[in-house]
């Protein structure tokens, strides 16, 4: 591989002027058409002469405004080959405005962009083909647009109908084809033809469960093959299994640009209220011991609400105890933040030896709960403070501690399968016969 970066983003920037009106305009005759026209080559002129360092300017006309509104600004990373480079940020961050540019649909407003490879995108339904022909000369003519000979696309054909699973539709208009349709042809041809670079947009959620996750397959290989991929979700699960970097735009700049795990915690933390690494009890001074928090931290002991599926973590809780209790238990349980199904138990107890003298004072109690264990998704903590003999229930800290298990580049993830079931723990095969 060259020592070059595949793509260079250097300080680019796509601007639009959006025009308002001030007030209600009735029927136009011809003379309002034309004076419009010439409001129009006025305003042009004075944009073109605004000062581009503001975010945003704006030119006051008759009766209307212009703004400039600047979708993307001061956007600068490389890019290397053979790298599978995620991008998220919330709707309008500017994200297939930064695609758009790179499959040179648009052109930058400043800055520049250097491509070192040919370049597939599949960015919208229907981007790409042309409606009035059949699905058979489409793969060809997009072929074409690669630069590819008619032999080199032959020898692909094959491979792309099957993947695509249209063959019964082959020689139909592709106007006639319905959006999910669209989209598994325009997929299948963009990474089958062999590009340098393929960019994919959040289009690939219009097709069916099943071909997403052949799609999020066929994208690990073709990075695999040491070909370059950029990939727009809001689908955090995908990004995180798929990409090894990840860039984080908002408000049209660009936030982090870093390893995906790294960017993916970010933003979760920054945009996703419902996840709460740290739950803080209030206090319960007529209680003879309480809950004070409840904590979730990773490997290395840090507080994070986003873990590895295949990396052991800890739920740290800590507890006041006013009054030395008989026999008592600590009661921890995972459950499924969809369906509020408990998909993991345990209990600490003071006839653990190591409980048995406890006295008065605040204990931090860890648990370590192994990894690979529970498969990735949403979960919540519930916490309970018991007596054993007889049964009473003393505190609890209920609903506390949203996290998420996410795919840490598993086998499940290459192949483009589903995880079964909440628990998936490494378990020993053995096999009996003949040899």
């Amino acid at each position: 591989m060259s020592n070059k970066p595949i793509i260079t983003i250097d300080n680019i920037g796509k601007s639009y002027l959006v025009r308002h009106k001030s007030g209600i305009r009735g029927n136009e005759t011809l003379r309002d058409t034309l004076t419009e026209v010439a409001r129009k080559t006025l305003t042009r002129r004075r944009t073109q002469k605004a000062s581009s360092s503001n975010a945003h300017s704006t030119v006051v006309g008759a009766g209307r405004t212009s703004e400039r509104f600047w979708a993307l600004r001061h956007v600068s990373f490389d890019i290397n080959e053979g790298d599978l480079v995620g991008i998220i940020g919330r709707n309008g961050a500017g994200k297939s405005t930064l695609l758009k540019i790179l499959s040179r649909i648009t052109a930058p407003t400043e800055g520049q962009v250097r491509l070192r490879g040919r370049v597939a995108s599949l960015l919208e339904v229907g981007t790409g083909f042309h409606p009035e022909l059949t699905g058979r000369e489409n793969i060809f003519l997009n072929g074409a647009i690669l630069g590819m000979s008619r032999s080199e696309v032959r020898s692909k054909f094959d491979e792309i109908v099957q993947f695509a699973e249209i063959e019964r539709f082959l020689d139909t208009p592709v106007k006639r084809y319905s959006s999910g349709m669209y989209v598994r042809l325009a997929f299948a041809v963009a990474a089958h033809l062999e590009p340098e670079i393929l960019l994919v947009d959040e289009v690939l959620a219009v097709g069916d469960i099943q071909f997403q996750k052949k799609c999020l397959g066929k994208m690990s290989s073709v990075a695999g093959e040491g070909r370059t991929v950029l990939f727009v979700s809001h689908n955090m699960s995908a990004i995180r299994s798929l990409c090894s970097k990840c860039v984080l735009l908002n408000g049209g700049e660009l936030e982090l640009y870093d390893n995906v795990g790294k960017v993916t915690s970010k933003y979760l933390n920054a945009y996703n209220t419902n996840l709460r690494e740290v739950a803080v009890c209030a206090e319960k001074p007529d209680l003879p011991c309480q809950i004070n928090s409840v904590k979730i931290l990773s490997s290395q002991g840090q507080v994070t609400p986003n873990l590895p599926h295949d990396k052991p973590f800890k739920i740290e809780v800590e507890v006041s105890i006013r009054k030395k209790l008989p026999d008592w238990y600590l009661a921890l349980h995972i459950l499924d933040e969809e369906s509020g199904i408990v998909v993991f138990d345990r209990m600490l107890s003071s006839l653990e030896s190591s409980c048995r003298n406890w006295g008065s004072g605040t204990k931090k109690v860890f648990a370590t709960i192994p990894g690979p264990l529970i498969v990735p998704g949403r979960y919540y903590v519930t916490v309970h403070l018991s007596l054993l003999n007889p049964p009473e229930k003393i505190d609890g800290a209920e609903a506390v501690c949203s996290f998420e298990i996410f795919d840490n580049g598993s086998a499940n993830a290459r192949a483009g399968l589903p995880w079964h079931g909440k628990i998936s723990t490494p378990i020993q095969w053995i096999i009996e016969g003949d040899r």
